[in-house]
Formats: structure tokens, sequence, C-alpha cells
């Protein structure tokens, strides 16, 4: 693919990148955060629609090139964009005021290094606390969340899997290490699963609060 995290902007229709994947085609072309996406191929998304757009990317095949016409601080530019394969990101962050913010997009093998990376940087940059986002996140591998919850909370009982059946029951606990700074998790309807196991171990350790809406309710 290109690489983009996008949703469709409400006013104009257009396709609105909320993140761009670090190495990705999109990233190597010069597309950045918050750019609207406006045509693929000299075709309109606002008039084709959003639904369209997002199937139309997916049959260009791999190594083949779209050109993308991008609006940018009222300036539209056209750039030629290289479809690849490329290491999906999951965890994007940036340092606001002195808050450091981390959206979590899923949970798999991947996002534990981007996660601790997150964090170290953040740490790095003297930010006084740390804001994880899992909204619209419906979760991922429990071996994933387990280890970036142990990353931050300090000696204890993580999560505790009993099973109905003659499965044996599963305990993971987390070492010494913590990450002492004030923390809160975002949440919505949509959080589900791994995030809502991140986001209530963080709680069962003191360690957060959530702010947002109540979350799926699958975990």
């Amino acid at each position: 693919g290109i690489g983009v995290q996008v949703t469709a902007h409400p006013d104009t229709g257009n396709i609105y990148v909320s993140e761009v994947h670090s190495e990705s085609p999109a990233d190597k072309a010069g597309i950045k955060k918050g750019d609207q996406i406006t045509a693929l191929d000299g075709q309109s998304v606002a008039e084709k629609g959003y639904s369209w757009a997002l199937e139309y990317i997916p049959t260009i095949p791999l190594g083949d090139k779209i050109t993308v016409d991008v609006l940018r601080s009222g300036t539209t530019l056209t750039v030629e964009i290289e479809l690849s394969v490329y290491v999906a990101q999951t965890v994007f962050y940036e340092k606001i005021d002195d808050m450091g913010y981390i959206a979590i997009t899923s949970f798999n093998d991947k996002t534990v290094e981007q996660f601790k990376n997150a964090v170290d940087s953040l740490i790095e940059q003297n930010a006084a606390g740390l804001i994880f986002d899992v909204r619209g996140n419906a979760g991922g591998t429990l071996n994933s969340v387990r280890q970036m919850v142990d990353y931050l909370v300090p000696e204890g009982l993580i999560v505790k899997v009993d099973y109905k059946d003659d499965n044996v029951d599963e305990t993971y606990l987390s070492d010494a290490h913590e990450i002492d700074i004030p923390m809160a998790v975002l949440t919505d309807e949509n959080s589900a699963s791994a995030s809502e196991l991140f986001a209530q171990s963080l709680i069962d350790f003191n360690k957060a609060v959530t702010v947002g809406r109540k979350t799926y309710g699958k975990g």
C-alpha cells in the first residue's frame, strides 16, 4: 500500500491523513499528517466517494505508481507514490506542550518495540506525563499488550486467564521496572479487548485514569 492512517474529512469529503507510517511509500513521497488527499489518478475523491477511494488503492499492483493530489495549507500538490510493502506503524507519538501523547492503533508483535521507543523518547524529552490514546483500537494479541503494560507498571499481577475447560490457567506478572510519571488513557466505544486490558491494568496498578467513553466490553 502507500502507508497512511486516514479518515473521511467531515467538511470536504476528502481523505484526511491522520498519520503517516515511517519509511512508507507515502512518507518517502512527502505526504504529511494533516494533508487532504483530493484525487487519485485524476479522479476526485469528493465526487467518487471516500469508500471508493479506500477500495481503489488496493487495486494498484505493488511496484506501480499512483498519482495523488494533496491539499496542504490551501495549496494543491501533485505527487507520485510507488506502492510497496512496508512495516506498518501501530504507535504514533508526539510531545504536546509538556505532555507526551502516544496513539496505539492496534496491538501486535511490532507494537511492543514501537511503544517502548515512544515512551523512552518522550521521557528523554522531559514529558511531565503520558497520554495513551486507544480510541478506535479493537485490540490484538495478549502477548504484546502484557509486555507493554509490564514496561509501565511495578512488580505485580497483570492478568490471569482462567479457562472453563482443561486448559492450563495462565498468569502474567510484571517485573520491578516501571515508568513513574502521571498517565491517562483515552477510550471510546470502539476500544476493545487488548485495549481494555491495557487501560484496566493501569487502573489496577493506580498508574492511570481513563478519560472518554465506556469501552466496547469484550475484555
